[in-house]
């Protein structure tokens, strides 16, 4: 019993070895120092919130579809099953699959654009980086 305890450590410090640093990056905006480019700076801003809403939009229909999927799925399943006198072992659950629908790197484009967009309209961007885990 005491093998599988070290044995279970030795796992545990190897695999919190292996990450490595996970780091974050911000950016501080300056905004255009014309009256035009603040305008400009503020129509960005806009557009980044449209970009966000429509990423919403495709992961909530990313999700209907997922879950009608899984229902025609198991309904095919358990049809099949119980025309064939087999017991229906799985459930809907089993047929979940919504993993793929994330808006995070939707975000990430719309956020891309953003900044584009800023630095266009005669803005400013100071991108710092720095690490928050596993640094050494």
């Amino acid at each position: 019993m005491k093998f599988l305890s070290v044995l279970a450590c030795g796992f545990a410090l190897l695999s919190l070895s292996a990450c490595g640093p996970v780091y974050k990056t911000e950016y501080a905006f300056t905004a255009p120092p014309t009256l035009e480019g603040k305008t400009c700076a503020n129509h960005c801003l806009d557009a980044r919130q449209a970009c966000y809403n429509a990423c919403t939009e495709k992961e909530q229909t990313c999700r209907s579809d997922a879950a009608l999927n899984a229902k025609l799925a198991y309904l095919e399943y358990a049809n099949t099953r119980l025309l064939s006198d087999q017991s229906v072992d799985k459930t809907l659950k089993d047929f979940e699959k919504d993993g793929h629908c994330s808006s995070t790197t939707c975000n990430t484009q719309c956020d891309d654009s953003h900044r584009i967009c800023h630095v266009n309209c005669g803005g400013g961007i100071e991108k710092n980086t720095y690490c928050t885990s596993f640094c050494d």
